[in-house]
């Protein structure tokens, strides 16, 4: 990729991917974590470390 603009934009799209997917990741577990707490169990909150991985 010798054009600075395309490496740029590739840069915030690889950004942006993984935002989103952290993102979705957080709504998602929110909702099992109301649900959860309905059911009356005790929730742990998993670390950076296992969130990070895909």
């Amino acid at each position: 990729m010798g054009n600075p603009t395309a490496r740029v934009l590739f840069h915030y799209t690889l950004v942006f991917n993984l935002a989103f997917k952290k993102i979705s990741q957080m709504i998602i577990f929110s909702n099992n974590l109301e649900q959860d707490t309905q059911n009356g169990k005790d929730y742990i909150i998993p670390s950076d470390s296992e969130t990070n991985l895909v």
